[in-house]
């Protein structure tokens, strides 16, 4: 379920006092609240905290060590068109059989030798850039294996007030109230406005934000025991997959 921009707009100005109840909102009004509205899901996607959507994709390795993540005007094509906030896990996969690898970074990789050798990768390591990043494997996976990365994925932005936010129904008070909160700037009280009121405004848009917090505060890693002979339960050992649900905070 995504959650219409317009209503926020409508009723995050309708709050500050710019509007009355049902009236729309003028060009120049709805465009700055679109221009606020996009700073602030810009906002929480820096702080991924605020994020409920998870990143999950995947690609087939091409025999190469080196994977490009996210699509850029006039850059080069990339294995997958979206790039990561966050990396948590990848995995490298064939059939049914699921190899887990250890994550690294780009100085992580500099440090290994030879970076020749084909096989199974065991490590990954991620070259964070905005807009467009790289992830290397070692060893170098050979072709018709599927590469899997799971993390954290950015909000995304809307382009005008007929768009649709990429959000739960369940993060539409935050967004009518905290939109509300940024634009009293924009548009000053009048003198018979009722201070208790936009003290309210205030409450119920840090008290909305925090649920969220709470909420996502709540999505954790959940290991799953492996059924490999010898491995986890199964043999007595401690080892199994880690399945991604959500969000490390």
């Amino acid at each position: 379920m995504t959650v219409k921009a317009l209503d926020v707009i409508t009723d995050a100005l309708s709050l500050v006092g710019f509007t009355s109840f049902g009236e729309a909102p003028e060009a120049e009004a709805s465009a700055l609240a679109v221009r606020t509205l996009n700073r602030m899901l810009l906002e929480w996607s820096t702080k991924s905290v605020y994020s409920p959507a998870q990143y999950d994709q995947s690609c087939p390795s091409n025999g190469t060590a080196s994977y490009l993540l996210g699509d850029v005007d006039g850059g080069p094509t990339p294995d997958i068109s979206t790039s990561p906030k966050a990396i948590m896990q990848v995995t490298i996969e064939q059939g049914i059989v699921v190899w887990p690898t250890s994550l690294g970074t780009l100085a992580d990789w500099h440090k290994i030798m030879p970076k020749t050798i084909q096989g199974v990768p065991s490590s990954a390591f991620w070259d964070y850039q905005q807009g467009q990043s790289r992830l290397y494997l070692w060893p170098i996976p050979v072709a018709n294996m599927t590469v899997r990365i799971v993390g954290i994925q950015d909000i995304a932005t809307i382009r005008n007030a007929q768009s649709e936010i990429l959000l739960p129904a369940d993060y539409e008070e935050a967004l009518v109230y905290n939109l509300a909160k940024r634009l009293m700037p924009h548009f000053p009280p009048s003198a018979d406005a009722n201070p208790a009121a936009l003290e309210e405004i205030r409450f119920i848009a840090n008290s909305s934000l925090s649920g969220i917090k709470r909420r996502n505060a709540n999505m954790r890693e959940m290991r799953v025991l492996s059924d490999f002979p010898g491995v986890g339960n199964a043999g007595g050992g401690n080892d199994g997959y880690l399945n991604w649900r959500g969000r490390a905070v």
